[in-house]
């Protein structure tokens, strides 16, 4: 017996599936969209890191370890992006 077709996928179709999984379970609420945010942010970081035109199936253990490595390395741009939103802000409590 001929076994099924498998489908090859990219990191970025992977990840665009699981992204939309995520925003399906924010809108049922089994998942707070905070978490969801989190999620779909942290899944795309990987993407870029492991590369998003490889074969999902292709990627090895020590490819991901790697990306893993990568990963925590990475510097947070959560932090940077509050820090820039607050430099670019009108200080309070200033005449206009």
């Amino acid at each position: 017996m001929r076994p099924t077709d498998v489908q090859r996928l990219t990191v970025a179709e992977a990840v665009d599936r699981y992204a939309e999984m995520v925003r399906a379970k924010c809108t049922t609420g089994a998942l707070a969209p905070a978490t969801a945010e989190v999620y779909a942010r942290d899944v795309h970081t990987f993407a870029e890191l492991a590369g998003p035109d490889r074969v999902l199936d292709d990627l090895t253990g020590e490819d991901v370890d790697e990306v893993l490595l990568r990963f925590a390395r990475k510097p947070d741009g959560r932090r940077a992006a509050v820090r820039r939103a607050a430099d670019s802000a009108p200080a309070s409590g200033t005449a206009g």
